[in-house]
């Protein structure tokens, strides 16, 4: 009996954090650049020493898939066509999004929607707010007035589906991770990239997994009573 509960329990934890992620997709249905959070989960062996249910840390990854590229025509909006992230200056570090929603600073450095800086390859990319029009290339790099201002830092890594994701469309990468150029992505202006969330597919997907917690639930419940019964006999 004591396997059925560890199972029962196993399941039952894997389902809340799937449950967890399937919400989270939905919560940012309309971020850009927002990639999918998939929860996949690894049992270790019978008979191993690990502690606590089994199974019940995700190991979780991220869908990659492009969402659509939409054109909204506004300067500073810029999408990529192809593999690659934006690398983004936090306070906790460098991270990296799809989300290309970006505007100029008080001090006329390039910044996303929370105001932090968005890294070229040389630093901040710093534009003249009262100068002529800003033009970006399809490789990245920013013209103002007949000159260049700097060039976006798009990177890619080997394994990026082993991102790690954090709040909205920001992802950080895990120790040992090397960055690398990815030469063969187009940067769009004037487009942002929409979320690669299906709406319809996240919910049938949380329906499924509401059910699959009602069953965890049932087999945990009639294991204790199955338990109990044996306990009283003797």
């Amino acid at each position: 009996m004591t396997g059925a509960l560890e199972q029962g329990a196993a399941l039952f934890a894997r389902t809340a954090v799937h449950q967890e992620w399937i919400a989270t997709n939905l919560a940012n249905i309309q971020t850009p650049g927002y990639k999918r959070r998939m929860a996949t989960f690894t049992l270790p062996p019978e008979n191993g020493n690990r502690r606590g249910p089994r199974g019940a840390e995700p190991d979780g990854g991220i869908d990659l898939s492009q969402g659509d590229l939409r054109q909204t025509d506004a300067t500073f909006d810029l999408a990529l066509d192809g593999q690659g992230f934006f690398a983004i200056q936090t306070p906790a570090g460098v991270r990296y999004t799809r989300n290309g929603v970006f505007g100029l600073r008080t001090d006329g450095t390039l910044g996303d929607r929370l105001g932090r800086t968005v890294l070229g390859t040389a630093g901040p990319i710093r534009l003249d707010g009262s100068g002529g029009p800003v033009t970006v290339d399809e490789t990245g790099e920013f013209f103002q007035d007949g000159d260049s201002k700097g060039k976006l830092r798009v990177v890619d890594f080997a394994n990026a589906s082993r991102l790690v994701p954090e709040e909205g469309s920001l992802l950080q990468s895990r120790p040992g991770m090397v960055e690398r150029a990815a030469p063969a992505t187009r940067i769009r202006q004037g487009f942002r990239e929409a979320a690669n969330v299906d709406e319809m597919s996240e919910l049938v997907e949380m329906l499924i997994a509401m059910r699959t917690l009602e069953a965890s639930q049932k087999v945990t419940q009639i294991s204790n009573e199955s338990t109990s019964r044996l306990v009283n006999e003797k």
